[in-house]
């Protein structure tokens, strides 16, 4: 999180215009209570109602007068609560903060924000265990199997590094 230099007056001329990228209402500003973000046992709590924003330089969360922002070029890693919908985002001493969407906005939530995160550290969300043998498979498992697979956060992700790297070369 930070605070705004606009707001302070040491606004630096040469910084690049802010573009609005999406908005999402019903959205929330979120708190690791306790455990690790990147396994099972964390918990994130709600901690008040937000309208989310992206846009090229900034996450906001935004109700009324109450406003968060975290600067694109703080972030040092960006943590995703997979089907939770819970997104924390790791700057400079803060790595406990972050934003949840509502789920119905979340892909779309998390492909805009990969594309203006491209090239800053992500940390993928837990996999998925899913019950169930590939079809391939299936005819000679007479067993449950447990099957890891990568959820699609990593390959948003991973499309918007290789999407910066299309229009930047």
């Amino acid at each position: 999180m930070s605070i705004d230099p606009n707001l302070t007056g040491m606004a630096n001329s040469t910084a690049a215009a802010e573009a609005a990228l999406a908005t999402f209402a019903g959205g929330a500003v979120v708190q690791l209570e306790h455990g690790d973000p990147r396994g099972r046992d964390a918990v994130v709590s709600d901690l008040h109602q937000a309208t989310v924003s992206v846009s090229n330089t900034q996450i906001t969360a935004v109700d009324g007068d109450v406003a968060w922002s975290w600067l694109i070029a703080e972030l040092e890693s960006v943590i995703s609560g997979g089907d939770a919908g819970w997104t924390i985002f790791v700057v400079p001493d803060i790595s406990d903060f972050g934003v949840r969407v509502p789920p119905e906005h979340l892909d779309e939530f998390r492909r805009v924000l990969a594309s203006v995160v491209a090239g800053q550290p992500h940390v993928p969300p837990p996999p998925v265990t899913v019950f169930a043998p590939p079809e391939s498979v299936a005819p000679h498992v007479t067993e449950p199997v447990a099957l890891t697979v990568p959820i699609a956060a990593e390959l948003a992700h991973a499309t918007a590094n290789t999407m910066a790297a299309a229009l930047s070369g």
